[in-house]
């Protein structure tokens, strides 16, 4: 009994102070849950038509380090690339078919290979990338990038934007509309590139009150989400929610305000309204939108202490 009234006691105080403690643990969980899904990837040196091989090269170093940045790949360095492939007496130069590119990454010990070709038309430059699956072979997705400007923002900005896309659609969509010179990533409908993508579930545990709950979810596709909620009875069977939360979504990052509404005891339906907040480079993009439906049980220990189970579906 005394264990479970100091329970009740942490968990009121919890409610009350938000402790930055417990957020700085959760986002160094993610960091070390994001290090252990990376998936090892090995970037082909980008044809170039247009553009001198120097060229060529320099963007194709920045496309790697911008997808190391991202988090989600385990990128192979260059400088390991040529040694491995130079002992194998293998020669990159014309190397643009799927099957050279599996080769290329069965050589590596990558899970992934991006190729592809970048041009300078006038004054647009066009990026054409794929991603090939090395175990299956099958070409995970394809990603076509537009940008009217000079070498240097094609380098320092139109990089940065090809990664996002090889990591995923939903940040690149907001790119292609506050950008128009940006076109969106063209992916074939249901194959996945690089990081997971949306559109997945996720089991959430927590402990909670009344008044407030404290919940971390680890998902498919969310790595960790920890949410402060603040609930308000409204005079029948319901209650209205509310709180903020850290995230940490493959190539995405942020705060997200989220509003909940259950009706009846037991199992609740509760329709969450999330809006997020990412930096991208030295910009930044908000989304606001309905982003998950959730069925959420819990049951009192007494009138103020529950424990929850959630299982969420996000779009």
């Amino acid at each position: 009994m005394r264990g479970m009234e100091a329970m009740m006691k942490y968990l009121r105080q919890a409610c009350r102070t938000y402790s930055g403690l417990l957020l700085a643990g959760a986002v160094l969980f993610q960091v070390s849950f994001l290090h252990a899904q990376a998936i090892p990837i090995a970037i082909v040196e980008f044809e170039g038509n247009g553009i001198s091989q120097t060229e060529a090269i320099a963007l194709t170093d920045r496309l790697r380090n911008e997808l190391f940045r991202l988090g989600a790949f385990e990128v192979v360095e260059r400088g390991m690339m040529e040694t491995i492939l130079n002992e194998q007496d293998f020669q990159l130069t014309g190397c643009t078919s799927n099957e050279c590119l599996v080769e290329v990454g069965q050589l590596l010990g990558a899970r992934q290979v991006v190729g592809g070709r970048i041009s300078r038309v006038g004054a647009m430059f066009t990026v054409s990338a794929r991603v090939v699956d090395v175990q299956t072979g099958k070409l995970l997705g394809v990603s076509d990038f537009d940008l009217r400007g000079g070498l240097e923002e094609m380098l320092t900005d139109g990089m940065k934007q090809v990664a996002v896309m090889l990591s995923g659609d939903e940040v690149a969509a907001t790119v292609a509309v506050n950008r128009p010179d940006i076109r969106e990533p063209s992916h074939p409908a249901g194959e996945g590139v690089g990081a997971q993508r949306p559109r997945t579930w996720s089991i959430s545990v927590g402990m909670g009150s009344s008044k407030c709950a404290n919940v971390i979810s680890i998902s498919k596709d969310l790595i960790v989400w920890h949410n402060l909620s603040i609930f308000f009875n409204a005079g029948f069977p319901a209650y209205v929610g509310g709180g903020f939360a850290y995230q940490r979504h493959y190539n995405q990052k942020g705060l997200a305000l989220s509003i909940s509404l259950g009706i009846g005891d037991g199992w609740e339906v509760v329709n969450t309204l999330i809006a997020h907040q990412w930096a991208l480079g030295r910009r930044g993009f908000f989304i606001a939108g309905l982003a998950a439906i959730g069925i959420n049980y819990g049951y009192y220990v007494d009138e103020d202490l529950y424990p929850v189970l959630s299982y969420e579906f996000r779009f």
